[in-house]
């Protein structure tokens, strides 16, 4: 299965999660036709066993002239990383299930953590 992945920085904890706009289709949906912004829902999964955690609702926004600049809007992304303790230097891992659910894994960067408290 594919997965795409970001080690986060200060801006994706901070405020809002910039993406490529290579992840958008295959995995990330494109906002409709017409409109800047596409609302989803994405599963928090255990990278060991891929079982699911919890949903959250995200927002996907882009420019509707030029280049296409992607985002995760702060209005749902915050939450998921308050929630799940992120932290700059962690990364994410987004991929689709058989069933088309969007799901993201994490990877926590504890040796940097160790090194900041």
């Amino acid at each position: 299965m594919e997965f795409l992945q970001k080690k986060l920085k200060k801006t994706d904890i901070t405020e809002k999660l910039t993406v490529p706009s290579e992840w958008l289709g295959d995995i990330l949906p494109y906002p409709p036709r017409n409109h800047d912004e596409v609302r989803f829902e994405v599963s928090l999964i255990s990278l060991n066993d891929k079982s699911t955690i919890k949903s959250y609702p995200l927002v996907l926004s882009t420019r509707s002239l030029g280049y296409l600049k992607p985002v995760l809007q702060s209005r749902g992304w915050l939450a998921f990383v308050r929630e799940t303790g992120l932290e700059i230097g962690d990364t994410i891992h987004i991929r689709k299930d058989g069933n088309g659910q969007i799901q993201v894994g994490i990877e926590y960067d504890f040796a940097r953590r160790m090194t900041t408290y």
